[in-house]
Order: C-alpha cells, then sequence, then structure tokens
C-alpha cells in the first residue's frame, strides 16, 4: 500500500477495521524499512498531518511494522517520475503483491 493510504487509514480511525478485513481474507500487508521512514517523515515533518492523526508518529509506525510482513527490498525500478516511491513497485514485485494506492504518479503501472 502507499504510504498516503497509510495516513488515511489513521486519519479516519479505520486502521483496525482494514486489519481485521485483511486478517478475515488471509491476505498480507507487506511493509519494508524505507516505507516506515517515509511515513514517519510524512508524520513528523508535516505538523498539519500531526495533528490530524490520532497517534504519535511512533505508535503508528510501531502498529505497522506489527501489522505488515516486513520485506527487504531490493533496488530494481526507476519507473515513476517521484523516484523515491520506486521502492513501492519493488516491493509489489517482490512480493508478488497487488499495490493500492490513489497516487496520479502510480497511473504509469497500469501500462
Amino acid at each position: 500500500m502507499d504510504t498516503h493510504i497509510w495516513v488515511s487509514f489513521f486519519f479516519r480511525n479505520r486502521f483496525q477495521e482494514i486489519l481485521q478485513k485483511i486478517n478475515i481474507e488471509d491476505g498480507i500487508i507487506y511493509t519494508c524499512s524505507e516505507q516506515l521512514h517515509e511515513f514517519a517523515g510524512i508524520h513528523a515533518g508535516n505538523p498539519k498531518i500531526a495533528k490530524m492523526l490520532p497517534l504519535k508518529t511512533q505508535t503508528s509506525t510501531r502498529a505497522m511494522r506489527f501489522s505488515c510482513a516486513d520485506f527487504p527490498v531490493q533496488k530494481r525500478y526507476s519507473l515513476l517520475m517521484d523516484y523515491k516511491d520506486n521502492y513501492l513497485v519493488d516491493l509489489a514485485n517482490q512480493t508478488n503483491s497487488a499495490f493500492v494506492s490513489n497516487d496520479k504518479g502510480f497511473l504509469i503501472l497500469k501500462n
């Protein structure tokens, strides 16, 4: 999942609901150290977002870490204009997973 999807889950207090649904479906959510670092940067580096989210940065990243399978990403792709998001393409590809995002920057992946 794109990091901004995580921000949305926490903002809307849907984190637990999403995890229950994934668990019922026997799904796995993958994350990696790059994503946890990106989330912490978004949360702590943007006072407006930090104020909107109910949990502290460390609590949110800990919740992500413990609810996801941690996967060490090997850098391979450079498909996206926002180069720092390419690790998410690597993560989805290397875990043979679907990728969830509402970011227009990922539309290139449809092709």
